[in-house]
């Protein structure tokens, strides 16, 4: 199944008071089972997926379409029926950024968060074509104006 990422306010399709369960939790972080996708507006395009149960816990995320449109990660059958995903339409995609040293910022590819839209069920998954993909994607750097 291939995952095509919708843009930002068509992902944003949960409500704060939702929350978003992670059967196996994220690699590294297996407790943390329960999460919130969070947006602040002068952050964007950038979302939190934030632990319900420690709210010091949190992944600075994206939707992988802003960055990289082609991008469409190719769901294996065990990961689409472990998220119960019927269509490809039911799979929202975000992938997990890190800050590195000096500003720089990557984000992972290899290793996309995916959720179940109807279900609110997520996994982090290996993509079958992960080969075509980096684990620590460049972001641009962005110089603002007034600099």
């Amino acid at each position: 199944m291939k995952c095509v990422e919708k843009t930002l306010y068509e992902m944003l399709l949960t409500k704060p008071e939702d929350v978003i369960q992670t059967p196996v939790g994220f690699l590294g972080f297996e407790s943390l089972r329960q999460f919130k996708l969070l947006a602040k507006p002068d952050e964007a395009p950038f979302l939190w997926l934030e632990s319900v149960a420690d709210s010091n816990q949190a992944f600075l995320v994206m939707p992988p379409s802003l960055l990289y449109p082609t991008y469409q990660p190719e769901i294996g059958p065990d990961d689409a029926k472990c998220l119960g995903l019927k269509s490809n339409g039911d799979a929202m995609v975000v992938n997990i950024v890190t800050l590195r040293p000096e500003g720089r910022a990557t984000v992972n590819l290899k290793g996309p968060i995916v959720i179940n839209r109807k279900t609110l069920v997520a996994k982090q998954v290996v993509p079958v074509n992960a080969l075509h993909y980096n684990l620590q994607h460049p972001l641009p750097v962005v110089h603002e104006e007034n600099e």
